[in-house]
């Protein structure tokens, strides 16, 4: 795809939508939700092996889990993936700005970034995505001020995602965005998904001189900040603002462009979203282990060692989550309010 691009994945993040199977120390990233032996960053680092050389791979992670990507990505970095962890989160829009950094030091200010996601579901996960990549570069060769992102193509009026406006198709393969609404309530999501709106992927492209510039028109202090040699010091990495990248940067960037995804895409924001990815027996029980379900139907069933035997009787709609000590028993309608349970327990477990 040329010698002028390299790729940056996010994988600092945390959450507590798979709880108890991703923790603190084990983000949702670092588990192989898809039906494969692969963790998600695995599959990410796989599908940028397909895009650029592995000395143009950075991994942007927080030294919280560094032990675990150390561990999973073993073959990736003894390849010459690199790893920059940051010392405490800071939000995305700082490790946008530190990867492209990176590549101004490392490729050039003309070197074209290219921002994947660690944690997101993606079918096919080569073929189709690289050609989308290599579009939106083309695009960037076209006009360097630009900054491309990959639109989905929403299948319902979701309130987890941003949303992309279009303006009218020019003669160029990407189109111009007239708006960027992040996580709408239910009655705008409704309208914007009318009104033909793409979600935001969350994956871009953009040459670094020209994304250095605007993040330093939008965010000056992150630039002052990130650009000391110090700056990966706990103590200096603390002074860097949070905000993300969407909210500080791309909501005020005047040239943004969509390339609609030829891909199929998920965030896989909960365990209810992994459901079709896993094998299914004649009741609809879905599951990743050995499992027994005896009267029982349309249950989710997942397990974070492989080994583990779980058996189910008279029972209907439940999701079981097994990850060492731990033990999630909850019914697919409570799941999505599975960050109040979270909240109240002891710091300890939700490690």
């Amino acid at each position: 795809m040329g010698d002028n691009n390299f790729v940056v994945i996010m994988a600092g993040g945390a959450g507590t939508r798979f709880w108890p199977a991703s923790t603190s120390s084990r983000p949702k990233q670092l588990l192989a939700l898809t039906g494969t032996n692969q963790t998600m960053l695995q599959e990410s680092l796989q599908r940028a092996l397909n895009i650029v050389t592995p000395d143009r791979i950075l991994i942007i992670a927080n030294k919280e889990f560094a032990d675990e990507v150390e561990y999973h990505c073993e073959y990736f970095f003894a390849r010459g993936v690199q790893v920059i962890y940051e010392p405490s989160r800071r939000d995305t829009a700082a490790a946008a700005i530190l990867g492209a950094l990176h590549g101004e030091s490392h490729f050039g200010p003309k070197s074209k970034m290219i921002v994947l996601t660690a944690d997101h579901y993606i079918t096919p996960k080569i073929s189709t995505i690289e050609a989308d990549v290599r579009l939106a570069v083309s695009e960037i060769q076209r006009d360097p001020s630009a900054i491309l992102t990959f639109g989905i193509p929403p299948t319902f009026a979701s309130t987890d995602y941003g949303y992309l406006k279009l303006s009218a198709r020019d003669s160029h393969e990407s189109i111009p965005l007239s708006a960027f609404t992040e996580k709408p309530v239910k009655e705008v999501a409704e309208t914007l998904v009318s009104e033909g709106c793409l979600w935001n992927s969350g994956m871009f492209v953009w040459q670094v001189d020209e994304f250095l510039t605007l993040a330093q028109s939008c965010l000056p202090k992150h630039l002052e900040l990130l650009r000391d040699p110090a700056c990966l010091t706990p103590e200096n990495y603390a002074k860097i603002p949070k905000i993300s990248l969407d909210h500080g940067i791309i909501t005020f960037a005047p040239n943004v462009r969509a390339i609609k995804a030829g891909f199929n895409w998920s965030d896989l924001g909960g365990f209810l979203a992994i459901e079709e990815l896993l094998p299914k027996d004649d009741s609809g029980n879905a599951h990743n282990c050995l499992t027994t379900a005896f009267k029982s139907e349309d249950n989710l069933i997942y397990s974070l060692d492989g080994d583990d035997y779980v058996a189910v009787f008279g029972v209907s709609n439940l999701v079981i989550v097994r990850a060492g000590k731990k033990t999630l028993v909850t019914t697919k309608e409570k799941l999505q309010d599975l960050k109040s349970l979270v909240d109240i327990l002891p710091p300890q477990v939700k490690m």
